[in-house]
């Protein structure tokens, strides 16, 4: 195992002692950081589901961090520095090629870019404030790993 991700889930753990004992988000992260660690142990290139479920949970602990600096439980420094190394081990495992993408070097069009898990959340169209008609966000359907 890489000792950056050890070092990373030493730290998360020492920040995490600043939130209060009483709040059940500090637990509840603790089981993040722990869920985060041991799917960096089992991904790899091939495994397309844990990256997606390692992203999503890199984004969930962020939000509880995010919590905790609202809070004033951990510094804005602090802050920055857990989240930005955890943005690039997300970015990292994100760069990985799907298996779909590997067999057939498919085009970008939007549809297929909203359905990867591993890109940002994406940005809402900004509703028309002028004028009687306002324009509503596209929904794109989702399509699985198969399509």
């Amino acid at each position: 195992m890489n000792e950056n991700f050890l070092k990373l889930t030493n730290t998360a753990y020492r920040l995490l002692e600043y939130f209060p004992e009483s709040d059940q988000s500090k637990y509840r992260a603790k089981e993040k950081v722990l869920e985060v660690m041991e799917s960096l142990v089992l991904v790899d290139m091939d495994n397309f589901k844990i990256q997606n479920k390692l992203s999503e949970d890199i984004e969930i602990l962020l939000g509880y961090f995010e919590i905790g600096k609202n809070q004033g439980w951990i510094s804005q420094i602090n802050y920055l520095i857990i989240s930005k190394e955890y943005r690039k081990i997300k970015k990292e495992i994100c760069s990985f090629e799907s298996p779909a993408e590997k067999k057939f070097k498919i085009d970008s069009s939007p549809v297929l870019e909203d359905t990867k898990e591993c890109t940002q959340n994406p940005v809402e169209p900004e509703l028309v404030e002028s004028g009687a008609q306002k324009k509503e966000p596209r929904n794109f359907t989702k399509l699985s790993n198969r399509q």
